[in-house]
């Protein structure tokens, strides 16, 4: 059985800002997963600016919903999937998933854990974490 959980609307804007202040007209944005993140970002990029595009694999809910992916199969495979449609050196990774991922991040991604912690409506039991490949002024590495 499938999960699903939505972002706050905290988590959301945050991730949005992010987002826009890394991005340019040239760029493709990919939502894996975020059905949340999609619907916002389709709401203020105007049509054509920019290309955004939402993988989401449960066809259950054609509304936008947000699975976990807190097994390492799972994770393991979205990360081969993240790998393929970044080709580019140069691809940005923002990452939200549960803290049990921090190692398989750094190791598949090369991702870090950062000091924002997602939330999502309704509250979760599953620690969740923060992770990017790249340097952010936005969103901080957390510090060991």
């Amino acid at each position: 059985m499938l999960s699903q959980f939505w972002y706050s609307k905290e988590t959301t804007d945050v991730i949005i800002q992010e987002v826009l202040a890394h991005t340019n007209s040239e760029s493709r944005i990919a939502c894996i997963s975020t059905p949340t993140v999609f619907v916002k970002l389709k709401s203020i990029i105007p049509p054509l600016k920019q290309i955004i595009n939402l993988f989401e694999f449960d066809t259950r809910f054609d509304i936008y919903v947000d699975p976990p992916f807190l097994s390492e199969d799972c994770f393991t495979k979205t990360m081969i999937t993240v790998r393929w449609l970044g080709k580019k050196d140069n691809c940005k990774i923002l990452l939200c998933t549960g803290a049990v991922m921090q190692n398989l991040a750094d190791r598949l991604i090369n991702a870090r854990v950062t000091s924002f912690y997602p939330q999502h409506q309704g509250g979760l039991a599953n620690e969740f974490r923060c992770y990017i490949n790249y340097q952010s002024q936005n969103i901080k590495l957390k510090e060991n």
